[in-house]
């Protein structure tokens, strides 16, 4: 797939139409002030005032034109209900934003068909600015919708909860240390188990409740250093803390502003969220969370509809990792071919003869939402010919034993736990034939064989039992042996070769989840700090390469990351920073990565002896959209005997695709702005010259092989990279 070149995100062309309006008022509100006695301002209704007065970029007329064809009528309709949504005379309006709902239901429905592949980069870029800006105004409807009585009882209900938990963990802990029980009347454990399990609101409650918040609280007065110590214990912090919740939930109350201020709040993080989405920078998303941040204080319901918009659309995971079953038995598969003697004694008889067993190892996916599961699964066949000897015949036997055996692994990303395997055997022996000391004998040697072979046969099942046995006790021994130490290894490996270099960079995921389907494994994580954002939830889109891997990897991401690289207000030449790359790599990696040296000078362009000295705010910035991974670099140059250039911000697009088995790299045109307006626009044009050569120089079109080569345990693969796509702030890599 080809990906097109795309403008970076820009300023909104209507805020400024904004702050003339802004500007304006004043006057209007003065002229018409003689009116103001008679006709009192109506209370805005639904989101009325909290969203724009706009349409934000990415939803606007012209980016619904980009369908056509049988889409151009449905492209039309949508964009002008956008448009009422957020201009109209009805603007903010539920019933709009339900219509929006089904519209979004449309296109999830067009994603998820290969039907319409080949305008999925269009519709995801589509689908995820408006869910976004939906599940925001639905969640901010339902905050301003709440009853406050229902919510006071819903928060006194989840304190209490807490509460609950926290007694049991007190409980739990004090179980542990000799005479601990005798401090459970001290906190009245059974008095607020029984508040607790009523959610008592009563004064009574109230004040047991602060009675024994206070006696925990004040431990720093008491005369004895022991006690002091005890109370400080985490089981009791805790429940201190869980009674100052329950408290905080009995004691809210209602402002006569409080809508008002809650109106105001919603304001503020969707003004905020508009912002983000318009140019993507570190404050900005360090604004959103401020802003939510107040709005959850502020709402009744603690900013429950809020946090699940939030959590699914801004703090979600921004590493996505979906391998299929195909791909992991590429790895797993393998087949056994064993073959041994026979020396045995089974019952009165000696077994001699030899025997083959071949088998298959694999893998079997199961559905789970807790973990990645799965089982090994080891089954085959066990072939045997061997020969039974007694003191009255020799009587020779043929076995066709099948079994399958399967063991359960769960993975939670840093642990494997694994449990019992289970073995399922069928043995079949036959005797096919028998002699005895009487064989060729005349008559008698015929009729004492075949009471041979016949006795032979009636101990068949004996038999076919005591092999079954020892194929399954072989079997599970060997299958729980090998794989309990295979993943205690693992475990060992996944910490030291790739958690600890992740922890040791500040790239250590902050939240991790597994899931798995009956085809599939889904890995995701998440990198954020407590000021940074996260991903949203990816458009939907077709099944990965059967056999393969799809890597999705989030803006944020890339964002965040570039944050811990430690470039901020750092002055560094290029090969410093080339150095920084190449060493932050290979301590992540655990290998040398070799980056491509920049292109000499052009004929008659002097070399540029300068150093980079980049900005103390988003020194590096990535912007993953319209089919292009955009470079964003705020840096200004040191020129060694020239006039420095003070910081400017550089936007590198870069295009790419694949080409057979190449993977093309294509660098669009550089652009310079500044920071602060120049003296003259002349002097401008010659900075931006400057900057665009040497950034052109350092990051020129290239192309790469599109083979990956993967290890485990010692078993290597080639995957190759046959899709790459940049749409809504992912970057989407698909091999197999």
């Amino acid at each position: 797939m080809t990906c097109k070149l795309a403008t970076p995100r820009r300023t909104s062309s209507q805020r400024p139409a904004r702050l003339l309006l802004a500007a304006a008022l004043p006057l209007a509100l003065l002229v018409s002030s003689g009116w103001a006695i008679q006709n009192e301002e109506a209370a805005p209704e639904g989101l009325q005032g909290i969203i724009p007065e706009y349409v934000p970029e990415g939803l606007t007329e012209e980016d619904f034109a980009t369908l056509e064809g049988n889409w151009a009528e449905w492209a039309q309709n949508t964009s002008a209900l956008v448009a009422e949504f957020y201009e109209g005379d009805n603007a903010g309006q539920p019933a709009t934003l339900e219509r929006l709902k089904v519209k979004l239901g449309t296109l999830e429905k067009a994603l998820n068909s290969p039907r319409y592949r080949s305008i999925h980069p269009q519709l995801s870029n589509l689908y995820g600015k408006l869910s976004r800006r939906v599940a925001v105004a639905d969640a901010i409807l339902a905050t301003l919708a709440v009853d406050p009585e229902a919510a006071r009882a819903a928060r006194v209900e989840g304190a209490y909860g807490h509460l609950s938990d926290a007694l049991a963990g007190l409980r739990s802990d004090l179980r542990r240390v000799s005479n601990g029980h005798k401090w459970l009347p001290w906190v009245k454990a059974e008095e607020l188990a029984a508040a607790a399990r009523s959610n008592d609101t009563s004064e009574e409650a109230m004040t047991l409740l602060a009675d024994v918040h206070r006696k925990i609280a004040t431990r720093g007065e008491l005369d004895d250093a022991a006690q002091r110590d005890f109370l400080g214990r985490p089981s009791f912090v805790d429940l201190e803390h869980a009674l100052a919740d329950v408290l905080a939930a009995m004691n809210v109350s209602i402002g006569d502003d409080y809508h008002a201020t809650l109106r105001d709040h919603a304001g503020r993080l969707v003004e905020a969220i508009e912002i983000y989405e318009e140019d993507g920078s570190g404050p900005g998303a360090a604004d959103i969370r401020e802003a939510y941040n107040a709005l959850r204080e502020v709402a009744l319901d603690g900013g429950a509809a809020i946090s699940e918009a939030m959590r699914a659309h801004y703090y979600n995971y921004n590493v996505r990792i979906i391998a299929t079953e195909g791909l992991m038995r590429r790895f797993i598969e393998e087949t056994r071919l064993e073959s041994g003697w026979i020396n045995e004694r089974v019952t009165e008889a000696h077994v001699t003869g030899y025997q083959c067993t071949n088998a298959t190892v694999s893998i079997d996916l199961k559905p789970s939402r807790d973990g990645a599961l799965f089982d090994i699964t080891l089954s085959g066949t066990v072939n045997s010919n061997a020969t039974g000897t007694t003191d009255q015949a020799r009587v020779h036997i043929v076995g066709n034993h099948y079994f399958r055996a399967n063991k359960e692994v769960r993975f939670d990303g840093k642990e494997f736990y694994t449990y019992p395997a289970h073995v399922g055997v069928n043995a079949n022996n036959r005797a096919v034939g028998a002699t005895t000391k009487f064989s060729g004998v005349p008559l008698l040697g015929h009729i004492a064989d075949n009471i041979a072979y016949k006795e032979a046969n009636k101990r068949m099942p004996q038999a076919n039992s005591a092999a079954a046995g020892k194929i399954y006790s072989q079997v599970k021994r060997q299958l729980d042996s090998e794989v309990d130490g295979q993943f205690d290894d693992a475990a060992m490996k996944l910490e030291s070769d790739f958690y600890g270099p992740l922890r040791e960079n500040g790239l250590y995921p902050d939240a991790v989840h597994l899931s798995s389907g009956s085809d599939y494994v889904l890995a995701r994580g998440r990198i954020m700090s407590p000021a940074e954002l996260g991903g949203q939830l990816p458009a939907p889109h077709a099944a990965p390469p059967h056999r393969g891997l799809l890597l999705e990897i989030h803006e944020t991401m890339l964002n965040n990351a570039a944050d811990r690289m430690d470039f901020a207000g750092k002055t560094m030449t290029e090969e410093e920073v080339r150095a920084r790359l190449q060493e932050k790599m290979q301590a992540i990696f655990g290998r040398e990565l070799d980056l491509p040296e920049p292109a000499p000078p052009a004929e008659g362009e002097d070399p540029q002896n300068a150093t980079l000295v980049f900005d103390e705010i988003d020194p590096v910035r990535f912007d993953v959209s319209g089919d292009t991974v955009t470079i964003i670099i705020r840096a200004g140059l040191d020129r060694e005997g020239r006039d420095d250039i003070p910081t400017q911000i550089i936007t590198v697009p870069l295009l790419f695709s694949v080409e057979g088995d190449q993977i093309v790299m294509d660098r669009g045109n550089v652009g310079v702005r500044p920071v602060e307006r120049p003296s003259s626009v002349a002097e401008q044009v010659a900075r931006a010259n400057v900057m665009r050569s040497n950034i052109q120089r350092a990051l020129v079109s290239r192309t790469f092989d599109s083979t990956l080569d993967l290890e485990i345990e010692g078993k290597q693969l080639k995957l190759y990279v046959r899709e790459i796509a940049a749409n809504d702030g992912w970057l989407t890599i698909g091999a197999q």
